[in-house]
């Protein structure tokens, strides 16, 4: 991943369309965007081949998993960790495409993964969702989202990325100083006006 490329890429994909037709508010994001999603992520690795990603918050049928469904088919080892998947054939959905399932909340990561390293950790509208509903995250609980990242940050292998897409910038509680104060290179920050692909964080474990 080239750093001085990463805005560039970012406004690229957060420009480009695959629907043939408009939606409103959210609606437009939470469809054409996931696309859009998945395919930057992968771009921005530039090859996510045998990469080991888990994507938080990734949904179970494929028009909200588009983006782990994506990363999987190019041959990246993907875990998709939500708390809906604790049923069977929500599970069966996601090994279709070989992806990994785990049915936990996002506060249980750290727990869950305490002996793993990823090459990735992503999350698609788990951060600032429509209508409060990010799982107890968000600018109303400033302290799970420093836990969050936190034990993000030593989930992540060094020379590793966290890239978190978001619907409202006005949901997220932290500034780029709270997470270069936990170790992490801010590459891309929230934009404060969202564009068609939304608003995407890229931050990256040095050694």
């Amino acid at each position: 991943m080239e750093q001085e490329t990463i805005k560039e890429k970012v406004k690229k994909w957060g420009s480009m369309k695959f629907l043939p037709f408009e939606l409103p508010g959210y609606i437009m994001n939470y469809i054409d965007m996931p696309i859009n999603f998945g395919k930057m992520v992968e771009e921005l690795y530039g090859n996510v081949q045998s990469k080991k990603i888990l994507d938080v918050g990734c949904g179970y049928f494929p028009q909200t998993a588009t983006a782990t469904i994506h990363l999987a088919s190019k041959g990246a080892i993907v875990y998709g960790l939500d708390k809906v998947l604790k049923y069977r054939e929500h599970k069966s959905e996601l090994r279709k495409h070989k992806i990994i399932p785990v049915a936990a909340d996002a506060t249980e990561i750290g727990k869950i993964f305490k002996n793993a390293r990823f090459d990735g950790i992503i999350s698609r509208a788990f951060l600032g969702f429509p209508f409060e509903c990010s799982f107890g995250f968000g600018k109303n609980n400033r302290a799970a989202t420093e836990d969050f990242f936190r034990t993000c940050y030593s989930l992540t292998k060094d020379n590793s990325y966290n890239i978190h897409y978001k619907f409202n910038e006005e949901n997220f509680s932290l500034e780029e100083k709270d997470l270069e104060n936990m170790g992490f290179e801010v590459l891309n920050f929230f934009e404060e006006k969202r564009n068609p692909c939304g608003s995407v964080l890229i931050l990256r474990k040095n050694l």
